[in-house]
């Protein structure tokens, strides 16, 4: 396995740390890149210019030398039979696409956040996910597509897998002491995470969006995940989304969400994150049925 190992370094400084790991062959060359895309997103985007500090060493912990090829590749070569990789992330974008950390919550895309190394890109991955070292964080939860290993049960912090760097990519995480909701359509879990305070009728929410899932798969045939996770960012003003294998992320405001003291009343404001819901979850839906030659229904 390819190990990846992740914590809030200074919530702050707005500052992951990762440790990436994995067994090599004396001598041979590796490349390290960071994708300048994401999953679900068609715009060419520059995250490696938020790696703020980067080095490796062997399994002895002498240093092996990067060299930089371009704004996102490091070529080394090892010279026993272990290479750690740790660096650090800044994280202040707030947004669907990148990765986020302050003192209130976390987030990250893997395709911003984990280098591949592109000789073993096949090979499956261990996810640790770290708590922060502050005693205020000790409520912080984790939410995320990723398959859990046992041990780890949901919400915890601890080992995630992914089958290999493409699937690791396509399941972003966030991080905190955020609300969440669960219902069950066709057997699997849904999941309803909002990063951020609010007001909003959580049951209200759970009866709407499980009806259009309801729809989107029977309009495929099959619900082709095992769980499904809606993670929301909440601001005073915003609105978007993007797919992802078995989530979305999502970014709304608060004075979207219906309003629990008006459980019978449906805002164009509401109706419209609504169907930003059903957007997102007819893409996964969608894809996967496609991935898994599942037949459409007619």
């Amino acid at each position: 396995m390819i190990q990846y190992q992740i914590s809030p370094l200074n919530p702050n400084s707005h500052l992951f740390e990762v440790l990436l790991s994995f067994k090599s062959t004396i001598n041979q060359s590796y490349t390290l890149t960071l994708p300048a895309w994401l999953p679900g997103s068609y715009m060419i985007r520059d995250f490696a210019k938020n790696i703020t500090e980067i080095a490796a060493v062997n399994s002895v912990g002498e240093v092996i030398e990067l060299t930089k090829t371009d704004k996102q590749t490091w070529l080394l070569q090892a010279s026993d039979e272990q290479v750690q990789v740790r660096y650090q992330v800044f994280a202040f974008d707030l947004s669907v696409r990148t990765a986020y950390l302050d003192s209130q919550r976390g987030f990250f895309n893997g395709s911003s956040t984990f280098l591949q190394v592109e000789e073993l890109s096949a090979q499956p991955c261990q996810l640790k996910i770290q708590p922060s070292a502050l005693a205020e964080h000790n409520q912080w939860r984790v939410a995320t597509g990723l398959p859990r290993e046992k041990g780890t049960e949901k919400y915890q912090f601890g080992n995630y897998i992914a089958d290999n760097y493409q699937h690791l990519i396509d399941c972003p995480v966030a991080i905190g002491e955020f609300d969440s909701t669960e219902f069950t359509v066709e057997g699997v879990v849904h999941h309803l995470v909002f990063t951020s305070k609010h007001y909003g009728d959580t049951q209200q929410l759970a009866d709407d969006v499980s009806k259009l899932c309801q729809h989107h798969i029977n309009l495929f045939g099959e619900a082709p995940f095992k769980e499904y996770w809606f993670i929301t960012h909440l601001l005073a003003n915003g609105f978007g989304g993007l797919e992802h294998k078995n989530s979305t992320i999502l970014q709304a405001s608060r004075f979207d969400l219906p309003n629990a003291q008006k459980s019978s009343e449906r805002t164009e404001n509401y109706k419209t994150f609504l169907s930003l819901c059903s957007h997102e979850y007819f893409h996964s839906v969608l894809q996967l049925t496609k991935i898994n030659n599942l037949p459409l229904a007619a």
